[in-house]
């Protein structure tokens, strides 16, 4: 038997998929809006079978842009990156 008092309550809230499909879920979370979520398994990689960059904007894309070849100037970094987006726009 559950103690009454202890255990946190558990609302319903509504997902919002990439889809527009919305599912409904139980969460302790006290959600008052819809929350909609940016990866899910309509548009994930690994269900998909496609292959995306997810990380091509993070911080950590700044910092290997910024560090990638240390000894290059920002004229062959430049370079060397419009080369890879070419190449990533070809696949």
């Amino acid at each position: 038997m559950v103690k009454r008092g202890i255990h946190p309550l558990v609302n319903t809230m509504t997902l919002v998929l990439r889809n527009g499909a919305t599912i409904q879920v139980e969460s302790i979370l006290k959600a008052t809006r819809p929350m909609r979520l940016q990866i899910d398994t309509t548009s994930h990689p690994t269900w998909t079978g496609e292959k995306t960059m997810t990380g091509q904007d993070g911080r950590a894309a700044d910092f290997m842009r910024k560090f990638a070849n240390p000894g290059a100037s920002a004229a062959e970094t430049q370079q060397k990156q419009q080369q890879q987006q070419q190449q990533q726009q070809q696949e």
